[in-house]
């Protein structure tokens, strides 16, 4: 069987990571420093972006990209497009937290605001999404392609 006609079995699993990843983006991705909890004026009482469970700006970010993935492994008709697609958002979805977390002040792992739980399932989820886009074009896979035929 051609890697462009193996359905939708073959792509079961990327599309329970983007569940995690779109889980993760509905969850909080910072919460206030337990270490720091108690002290007096230690957490300013502010509300940062990312905070709630909610879908809001980073979320709609990870979201687009998701809802583009899903979209290619259901209709996408080769293996060449599904696993760049692939590859190319677990990317994305690694570096966004990152840079959020980087971006924002009072945020990092040993601040006043402390990754939460959103924030790892993201970054788990991207890495997979990475695996996954990698494994996917393999050199064994590579092969089973039919090589590209010249257009007269």
């Amino acid at each position: 069987m051609a890697s462009s006609d193996r359905g939708l079995g073959h792509s079961i699993p990327t599309i329970l990571v983007l569940i995690a990843v779109t889980t993760g983006a509905f969850l909080p991705w910072i919460r206030p420093n337990p270490g720091l909890t108690g002290e007096t004026d230690a957490i300013p009482a502010i509300l940062l972006p990312k905070m709630n469970a909610e879908l809001e700006g980073y979320s709609l970010l990870l979201l687009v990209p998701v809802l583009a993935v899903l979209s290619i492994l259901l209709f996408g008709r080769t293996a060449r497009y599904r696993s760049l697609a692939t590859l190319l958002v677990g990317g994305f979805t690694v570096l966004l937290p990152i840079y959020y977390l980087r971006s924002t002040s009072l945020a990092g792992f040993d601040s006043t605001f402390v990754p939460a739980p959103g924030w790892y399932v993201t970054i788990v989820g991207g890495l997979l999404l990475v695996i996954a886009g990698a494994v996917h074009r393999s050199p064994a896979e590579r092969t089973n392609e039919p090589s590209p035929k010249s257009v007269n």
